[in-house]
Formats: structure tokens, C-alpha cells, sequence
């Protein structure tokens, strides 16, 4: 029997990733391309984003906003 995954990460999809910062889908994924976030690849081909570092580029993108 495994033990439950209470250390894993959560992962976000490139369309919650872009609720966030309020951008399409396709910035999210150029983003990715870049390297300007760091994304992993399921499987089937798709990227989920560490919640916690988007929590942390998001917050760098808000402060000193009023």
C-alpha cells in the first residue's frame, strides 16, 4: 500500500494559470516555452504549473500595485 502524496505539489492547468494573471491560454503555454515559468508534462502531452510558484510570480507581478 502507497502512502498519500501529502508532500506533492499542487498543479495547476495553463487555463488556471491564466485565470491568475488574467491572460489567454496561449500566453500561459508561449510563457512556458520561454522558460519564464517552469511547467511539467502530463502523459498525454499537457502542462500543469506549481501552484506555489505562481502564487509567487503572481504576487511579484502585485506588489507596489495600490
Amino acid at each position: 500500500m502507497s502512502e498519500p502524496l501529502d508532500n506533492a505539489p499542487t498543479l495547476l492547468t495553463a487555463g488556471e494559470v491564466a485565470a491568475v494573471f488574467r491572460v489567454d491560454n496561449a500566453t500561459v503555454n508561449r510563457w512556458a516555452r520561454q522558460g519564464k515559468v517552469r511547467c511539467v508534462r502530463t502523459p498525454s502531452g499537457g502542462q500543469r504549473f506549481d501552484a506555489d510558484e505562481i502564487r509567487r510570480l503572481f504576487g511579484e507581478q502585485t506588489d507596489g500595485r495600490p
